[in-house]
């Protein structure tokens, strides 16, 4: 990915570096300037802006992300569409999250721009709660290191979902010599 400030004519396509704030424009970083924003921006007076600009190896943010919330979203667990980079996984039952600490850690050790960020393992969850979120830092990673990534959760998960189970339960009660009745319905209630 090349980064770096360019004059209007040169950033077709590119992906804006920083938001920018200017009468009748509110374009936040991240943006894919068109040659309508283009020319909102030199009507603003507006004559360089600083871009990112994919190279040949490179994926872009979103589908990094949509990729990898797609293999971590196992049985129990939905991926949230990918936005800014971002997936959240979200619980589909009440349960027991566990994690695998060790392979969060080995999966963020992967490449710096690519992280996941979990609860503690163990937590209580209830439907819906959001358990993880990946998150791709830069606007784009090498797919290389997407690739490292991948081969990393297909042979170990970095966490699960344990859902609750009904579980039923019976009252035994002893009877002695002399127990009143009176006694053993309290009890049961």
């Amino acid at each position: 990915m090349k980064f770096g400030a360019v004059p209007l004519a040169e950033a077709g396509g590119a992906i804006l570096a920083h938001g920018i704030r200017a009468p009748g424009i509110d374009f936040r970083k991240g943006r894919r300037l068109s040659a309508e924003d283009l020319e909102a921006l030199a009507r603003a007076g507006i004559a360089r802006v600083t871009v990112a600009r994919l190279e040949p190896g490179d994926l872009h943010e979103d589908e990094a992300a949509a990729r990898l919330g797609a293999v971590l979203a196992r049985a129990g667990i939905r991926a949230a569409p990918a936005a800014t980079g971002r997936v959240n996984l979200h619980a589909e039952a009440d349960g027991l999250f566990l994690v695998d600490a060790e392979a969060v850690h080995h999966f963020n050790g992967v490449d710096e721009g690519i992280t996941l960020a979990t609860l503690p393992p163990f937590s209580r969850v209830a439907r819906r709660d959001m358990v993880a979120t990946v998150k791709i830092i830069p606007f784009a990673v090498p797919e290389r290191a997407l690739a490292s990534c991948l081969a990393l959760l297909e042979g170990r998960p970095p966490f699960s979902l344990a859902p609750f189970r009904p579980f039923g339960a019976r009252l035994v009660q002893t009877r002695l010599p002399g127990t009143p009745d009176k006694l053993l319905a309290k009890t049961a209630r």
